[in-house]
């Protein structure tokens, strides 16, 4: 089965051109089906990717510090050069950082 171009039901769905293995591809299901369960599989995929809220004790890296406080990472590299935000209390590695929960929930906390 071989496409030029999506049906116009996938929308903003990528469509591979051409289907090679039978095992991925079940023929039973129609193809609106496909580009249905394709969609869904973008949208878990994309939502696994948000960070669950801070923990309460530990430390966070950056990601998970930047899904609290919507900025940048620039920005916020900014801040802690500047001594707006915390700097980093643990290393892992030269380019690990890590920040002591306790000092990030104090950040929210102050700027609320």
């Amino acid at each position: 089965m071989k496409y030029t171009t999506p049906p116009p039901e996938a929308g903003n769905v990528s469509f591979s051109p051409k289907i090679d293995n039978p095992d991925v591809f079940f023929p039973t299901l129609s193809e609106s089906v496909c580009v249905r369960l394709s969609a869904l599989k973008k949208s878990i995929v994309a939502s696994s990717k948000i960070i669950a809220p801070l923990p309460e004790t530990g430390y966070v890296r950056l990601p998970a510090v930047l899904a609290v406080i919507p900025i940048s990472k620039s920005t916020w590299w900014n801040g802690v050069r500047d001594g707006r935000y915390p700097k980093p209390t643990k290393k892992f590695g030269p380019r690990i950082s890590a920040w002591d929960v306790r000092d990030i929930r104090a950040l929210i906390e102050s700027a609320a």
